[in-house]
């Protein structure tokens, strides 16, 4: 049973509640957490959203249990928070791997160069498009002057399918539009859009897709295998994953999708000692946790080091607990 959780503030509402101040600086080492740091402000997604849910528990359970107190702040998704980071306005947020490479090289949707800090992997998403299942639309090429909404505009599914549509050629030949992913599901059953972009975490549909589907059935558009492995080259942070059929009802066979990894992402100024005790309360309360939501299953010290990008760096802390938990990677690289 998925329990309540306080809605998260807007983004104004946040930045007035904390004076518009920037995070405290860094304190480095493993140094004792500052008395008066000001409240950690943690980027989350549109409501509604796995990402959402994700981090609105993980905002709470962090500033409950510790000293470092802070609110979740609803956003567009993992391309906005990148942004957000990079201006200084949020200090943790999901994120997801597709963004770290272009983040780092001032590429794609990013106009500067932003250099964030890892903490953690909680997710592996699918962003699918799909369609009514009495479409005659199949596969992608299909989707050719068609309506497509892949979600918000700031959204990793957006930035997602852009990459997609834009390797098949066809980006500009498809007719987009941008929503919340309330107006995204809605739409797809107005009959507003054609195919829509969807959430799979783990290969489990969101909550608004399940709703979506007691009224509407509707079916994954073909994305074959070999076509996600050339994305994969091209594009370090794509991965293929092959949903399982036990996992969405709507599978005949197993699903090839392109997925990204979802990531808790900092500002620098995040100290190692402050990482450590982000991670060491997440994962010591993992359990009560994943009580929260099934979106929160994959909130695992098994999980937590798995999806994180080899050449970005993980906090310095989060590496000290990850390595007495015996879950490093030694591909990763621990920031000093």
């Amino acid at each position: 049973m998925t329990k309540a959780i306080p809605p998260a503030l807007s983004r104004r509402q946040l930045l007035a509640a904390t004076g518009g101040l920037m995070a405290g600086t860094s304190l480095g080492g493993f140094q004792p957490l500052a008395a008066q740091r000001a409240p950690l402000r943690w980027g989350s997604a549109s409501i509604g959203s796995t990402g959402y849910v994700i981090i609105e528990a993980l905002a709470s359970t962090v500033g409950r249990l510790t000293d470092l107190k802070g609110s979740s702040v609803a956003t567009s998704g993992a391309v906005e928070n990148m942004a957000l980071i990079g201006r200084k306005e949020i200090d943790l947020a999901q994120t997801t791997s597709l963004e770290w490479p272009l983040a780092y090289k001032a590429e794609g949707p990013f106009k500067q160069k932003i250099e964030p800090v890892q903490l953690l992997s909680y997710a592996i998403w699918s962003q699918h498009p799909i369609v009514r299942a009495d479409s005659g639309i199949r596969k992608l090429e299909d989707l050719v002057g068609k309506r497509v909404c892949p979600g918000p505009a700031a959204g990793a599914a957006a930035h997602l399918f852009k990459v997609v549509f834009t390797k098949l050629g066809i980006y500009d030949k498809i007719r987009w539009s941008f929503a919340s992913l309330r107006e995204t599901h809605d739409g797809l059953k107005a009959g507003a859009f054609d195919a829509i972009g969807t959430v799979l975490l783990d290969g489990r549909p969101a909550p608004i897709r399940k709703e979506l589907e007691t009224s509407l059935k509707v079916r994954p558009v073909t994305m074959e295998k070999a076509f996600i492995q050339e994305l994969e080259k091209a594009h370090p942070g794509i991965l293929h994953y092959a949903v399982p059929t036990d996992r969405w009802g709507a599978l005949e066979a197993p699903l090839d999708t392109a997925a990204v990894s979802g990531i808790l992402g900092s500002a620098p100024t995040i100290s190692n000692d402050e990482g450590y005790t982000i991670v060491k309360t997440i994962y010591e309360n993992a359990e009560d946790i994943r009580k929260i939501s099934t979106d929160l299953s994959l909130i695992r010290t098994d999980v937590a080091t798995r999806f994180l990008l080899p050449g970005f760096p993980v906090n310095g802390g989060a590496a000290k607990y990850f390595k007495e938990k015996g879950v490093w990677r030694d591909e990763l690289t621990a920031r000093g």
